[in-house]
């Protein structure tokens, strides 16, 4: 079995092993690609009847130091309250990608949303499942 100072000194080890491996991993092979971007989203939220909700979102998204558009995204879905915090949601997302060639995308997603209010703060979860098809 080890002794104490055996196992300080495998640990030094590790740790300096892994300081001086991890500049390597982070700042090695090519410079970074500096680009600002800028994402606009609208989101709307409206009920349809009773638990059953709507939901529409225009998501556009510009790249090139917020130059040029570089994605678009629309995205309805419809969604039921099954409890006063507890929502799950079926949509689809039709994505159109500019640069570097024009593509489209067409996504369905399932989505459940845990939405509770606390005195001092709200707690918002979302899980996404989404499937995609590139054309």
């Amino acid at each position: 079995m080890m002794d104490v100072k055996m196992r300080k000194r495998m640990l030094a080890g590790f740790i300096a092993g892994c300081l001086l491996w991890a500049p390597a991993v982070c700042f090695g092979g090519s410079e970074p690609i500096q680009d600002f971007r800028l994402w606009t989203p609208v989101y709307v939220n409206f009920p349809i009847s009773g638990p059953v909700k709507g939901y529409l979102e225009a998501n556009p998204r510009f790249s090139d130091d917020a130059s040029q558009i570089d994605q678009l995204l629309l995205r309805p879905a419809i969604g039921y309250q099954l409890t006063p915090t507890i929502s799950l949601w079926q949509g689809y997302a039709w994505v159109a990608n500019y640069q570097p060639n024009y593509t489209q995308e067409h996504r369905i997603f399932q989505q459940l949303i845990y939405n509770n209010k606390f005195s001092t703060f709200t707690l918002f979860s979302r899980s996404r499942l989404e499937e995609r098809w590139i054309q």
